[in-house]
């Protein structure tokens, strides 16, 4: 058990998967460097995420896990071991997590994963109308010590080791006679996902009213959706083609990201990019929502939503009609005006 505060030195904090939930570790991550200013921080998260963490100031070392590598995660537990953190973080809370660190101290919180209450709200839709709290917080609300302070601040991602976070912080949003919009087509699952030819239309119904440079970003598994909608509207295609790091930097030189409801979201939370985001399967009670940045959020209000905590392959009652409801022309107009109201300065 711990003592008190001050005797914690050494903190490790998991979270291994996936992109967006990396991402929403960086409020945790920035509040343990306040609290414990003296304490050495790692961190531990999948390889393929490496470019989300590896240039954050709060943290003094991270290390990466290779799922299927058996010599490389029995090296990383030997360098567990060695490190005998006095404090530790397990925001993944799942059986690898919890195997990495099975011979470590007791001194552990784990995040609440909440599984009766999603479980709850797919079978039952019972509290879809409820105050709901969002993951960053929840992440924050892991630690149960008594003069643990949270701060009221947003999400990180460091493009580099020297950046100046003050200036995304208050980012300013100077007015337009032409935006720069990244778009993100893609999702995981398809019932997270708003059909290409809706999105394409909505697309052209933006560029008949404003002048626009479109990007479309997104992972390998995105480029099919992607050539789609290259076809039917002028724009820079670099999906597939772009890092973790890369992809953020679009979103950072972008004045809008239209998305689904996907980790490149929170990348653009983190850079305090507005946001456009459609919901279909999903809803926000889960907790994953635009955090600390200017944003629409579009759905239906269907009693057959959510159908899944995570996302759907296929709409369990065929119609799929949480996406395929969508009006373009009135969804159009109310991008257009959040983009008049929010670049006013100048």
């Amino acid at each position: 058990m711990l003592l008190n505060e001050q005797s914690i030195s050494k903190i490790l904090v998991l979270r291994l998967s996936s992109m967006g939930d990396v991402v929403l570790t960086s409020k945790l991550i920035r509040n343990l460097r306040k609290n414990f200013k003296n304490s050495i921080i790692k961190f531990i998260t999948n390889k393929e995420y490496e470019d989300l963490i590896k240039y954050n100031p709060n943290l003094n070392k991270y290390l990466l896990y290779e799922k299927y590598n058996i010599d490389k995660i029995n090296e990383l537990k030997n360098n567990l071991r060695e490190f005998n953190p006095d404090l530790i973080i397990d925001l993944q809370n799942n059986k690898r997590s919890k195997e990495l660190i099975k011979n470590l101290t007791n001194n552990i919180f784990r995040f609440n994963k909440r599984t009766f209450y999603k479980l709850l709200l797919v079978y039952t839709k019972i509290n879809k109308k409820t105050k709901y709290e969002l993951i960053p917080d929840l992440y924050c609300k892991s630690i149960k010590l008594p003069n643990f302070g949270i701060d009221n601040l947003g999400l990180e991602i460091w493009l580099n080791n020297k950046e100046n976070y003050e200036n995304i912080i208050n980012r300013k949003y100077y007015r337009k006679n032409k935006y720069k919009i990244a778009v993100a087509p893609g999702a995981t699952y398809k019932t997270k996902r708003i059909p290409e030819d809706i999105l394409t239309k909505i697309l052209k119904n933006l560029s008949k009213n404003i002048e626009i440079e479109y990007f479309l970003i997104g992972g390998k598994e995105e480029i099919d959706i992607s050539n789609k909608i290259e076809q039917e509207i002028d724009s820079i295609n670099y999906t597939g083609k772009l890092s973790i790091l890369e992809t953020a930097e679009i979103i950072d030189q972008s004045d809008l990201l239209i998305t689904n409801d996907t980790g490149i979201m929170h990348i653009a939370s983190a850079r305090r990019t507005p946001i456009i985001v459609f919901y279909g399967g999903t809803i926000l009670n889960f907790g994953f929502v635009p955090y600390y940045t200017p944003h629409i959020i579009f759905e239906n209000d269907l009693w057959c939503r959510p159908c899944s905590h995570i996302g759907r392959n296929f709409c369990p009652l065929i119609h799929f009609n949480c996406m395929q409801k969508f009006n373009v022309v009135e969804i159009s107009d109310k991008i257009i005006a959040f983009l008049n109201n929010l670049y006013k300065f100048g």
